[in-house]
């Protein structure tokens, strides 16, 4: 989906068609931004279904999804140490961030696996979206995670 000219807004309707209808939620408190001279810089990327007029992806831009995925209630609470975030009702959550770079042809990932040094989990082998690891949609990151799968899976790589 990413890609110039498409919508950050439709970010979060997306995370929710994928989340929801296997009953859990995001919390809405929390969402990803924009990359540059200042880190945490606009455009808000929210992890639900929107209408805010956060701008079209271009070339060059920079920015974060980190959706706060939750099985119980997603009303967020945060601890005394100003850091930890949690649920109200102490359900299970993950969290986690991807930063990502749009490219004229695609996107990548700038939190890609690194071959050779990054241990390919169970989970991310029966992926149905991604089969091991994802290095963007780019002709340079999909030939890049074709050799990466295939050193795997000839035993070249851990």
């Amino acid at each position: 989906f990413v890609k110039p000219g498409r919508d950050y807004k439709d970010i979060g309707a997306i995370i929710e068609d994928h989340i929801v209808p296997r009953g859990y939620s995001t919390v809405k408190n929390f969402c990803g931004h924009g990359i540059g001279s200042v880190f945490h810089t606009a455009p808000n990327i929210l992890h639900y279904r929107n209408n805010e007029p956060n701008g079209q992806m271009a070339a060059g831009h920079t920015f974060t999804i980190e959706p706060m995925i939750c099985e119980g209630t997603n009303r967020p609470i945060t601890w005394t140490d100003q850091w930890t975030a949690a649920t109200a009702d102490g359900g299970r959550t993950a969290q986690f961030e991807h930063t990502l770079i749009i490219t004229p042809d695609g996107v990548e990932p700038m939190t890609a696996k690194i071959p050779g040094h990054s241990k390919v989990q169970f989970w991310e082998m029966e992926s149905e979206v991604h089969k091991g690891f994802w290095l963007g949609t780019t002709p340079a990151g999909r030939a890049r995670a074709a050799k990466f799968l295939e050193e795997l899976q000839q035993g070249v790589l851990p």
